[in-house]
């Protein structure tokens, strides 16, 4: 189970290579929100909206920008749902250390390994940091999304019979946050259609 936790962890965090929780919020200033205790910059925010613009696009290809999904203008859809993403994330952070479930030495070393292993396909350390760079986000990120996967494994061995995705959508609710000027203000379009140009 473990392992295909990893290996759904890699897939995820590639997503954020092929097509882009969560890093420190001193990826760049002013944040643009706070999720729980934890400033969001743009960064962060850009990722995570791409991330969910880029599934919309795959998921309903014949939604244009200026359509509507259950009432609610697609760009804010896509923020919405990039802002669940964000606050689940970090939900999962939160309860693992609620309920005593951080990394076991193991995971620790299989996030090690994760991350060497890109060193060793790049090169380097320094290569590998440079092509995450030129894909719009950090190192610190791709291993965030990474741990996140194995954080929820170790809390979804927790609660066995129950629905999980439903118990983890109820801590993600539990999660307060706050807008600021600057998420508002984020073209959604532009944005995808610019990520790494």
């Amino acid at each position: 189970m473990k392992k295909i936790f990893i290996a759904c962890a890699i897939v995820i965090a590639g997503l954020i290579l092929i097509a882009s929780g969560c890093a420190s919020g001193s990826n760049d200033e002013p944040a643009l929100l706070t999720i729980g205790d934890r400033e969001i910059g743009r960064i962060e925010a850009n990722y995570f909206i791409f991330s969910s613009a880029h599934m919309m696009r795959s998921l309903l290809p014949h939604i244009g920008w200026n359509d509507y999904i259950d009432d609610i203008a697609v760009s804010d859809y896509i923020k919405t749902e990039a802002l669940n993403a964000m606050r689940l994330y970090h939900a999962i952070h939160v309860k693992a250390a609620e309920l005593s479930a951080g990394l076991t030495s193991e995971q620790q070393q299989e996030l090690e390994d994760v991350w060497n292993e890109r060193v060793s396909h790049y090169g380097s350390e320094e290569a590998f940091r440079a092509y995450l760079e030129s894909e719009g986000i950090t190192a610190e990120l791709f291993m965030y999304v990474v741990e996140s996967f194995l954080l929820r494994s170790n809390l979804y061995e927790l609660h066995p019979g129950v629905d999980f995705e439903a118990l983890t959508e109820s801590w993600r609710d539990e999660v307060p946050y706050r807008l600021g000027a600057e998420w508002e203000k984020i073209d959604v379009q532009e944005l995808y259609e610019n990520y790494r140009a």
